[in-house]
């Protein structure tokens, strides 16, 4: 936030006028995403304190608050990995391989945490 109030002052001359004009498109880009976050978040716990179960895991140990409403992924499809794994240039090989590799790195730092 610093940063774009550096931009949006053209008399501050530690920006560059290109890099001035580059970096309030993106501050543009960040605040509109920052403002989507909150939209959704606040949809989220919308649906989080409208939905029983997830009120209840709430309060599960070791679960928390936030993992209540991720319950509501038990009904997330997969059909969006090939597309992700397309993007990355990865087969459904590569792209299980890729995600096991994952996984196992999360195990282990949790183990090792």
């Amino acid at each position: 936030m610093e940063l774009l109030h550096v931009v949006a002052d053209p008399s501050d001359k530690r920006v560059t006028d290109v890099a001035r004009a580059c970096l309030a498109a993106l501050g543009t880009q960040l605040l509109s995403i920052k403002k989507q976050i909150l939209e959704f978040d606040r949809q989220i716990m919308a649906w989080h304190r409208s939905d029983e179960t997830s009120r209840r895991l709430r309060y599960i140990p070791g679960v928390g608050s936030d993992a209540g409403y991720r319950s509501g992924c038990q009904y997330c499809r997969s059909e969006g990995l090939p597309i992700g794994a397309q993007l990355l240039g990865l087969d459904w090989a590569g792209a299980k391989a890729a995600l096991k590799r994952g996984q196992g790195q999360a195990r282990q730092y949790q183990q090792t945490g």
